[in-house]
């Protein structure tokens, strides 16, 4: 009997610390559905993390007349312009990590523009003061105009139990 108690008790602080460990696996990083039409930050916020989502927004026209080529030369969008098919184009994306901690980086493609983006889903932990540079190439074989955003989502622990946490969430 006395067992069995202590079992309950064990079983009940177990489903507690589970219960407790779900929103590290489940929370949201969309943030807002649509894309943007301009770059922009969002931030939410739980127990365990600050997540930070850049929305860029994406466009790629591919198109059938290889005189017809109009490329984008701003950094801070990924606007890859007018390609010919089977033409692609790259951008680069510098991520740095200002924060005393490691924090995990997703990037997240959305919107019809997807499957012509490469990489379109990538994950990566950036050490305390290092920086990456991503290239991101657009192009593809189908001609039609594409739009979308690249989400670039950062997890931030909040706390010191919760570091080692970011490599598993």
């Amino acid at each position: 009997m006395k067992y069995t108690k202590l079992l309950i008790i064990i079983g009940i602080i177990g489903c507690a610390f589970i219960a407790a460990l779900l929103p590290l696996f489940f929370a949201r990083e969309g943030i807002e559905e649509g894309y943007v039409n301009k770059k922009s930050l969002e931030v939410e916020e739980n127990f365990f993390y600050r997540i930070e989502a850049m929305r860029i927004p994406a466009f790629l026209e591919i198109s059938s007349n290889r005189s017809r080529i109009g490329i984008s030369t701003d950094p801070f969008e990924l606007q890859f312009g007018i390609l010919p098919i089977n033409i692609t184009a790259k951008k680069v994306i510098m991520l740095n990590n200002g924060n005393p901690t490691k924090v995990k980086i997703r990037l997240i493609a959305h919107g019809n523009i997807t499957p012509f983006l490469a990489p379109n889903n990538l994950q990566f932990i950036l050490e305390p003061s290092e920086g990456r540079n991503i290239t991101i190439t657009g192009g593809g074989e189908e001609v039609g105009k594409y739009v979308g955003e690249v989400r670039i989502i950062t997890k931030i622990p909040k706390n010191e139990w919760s570091r080692w946490l970011v490599v598993l969430a």
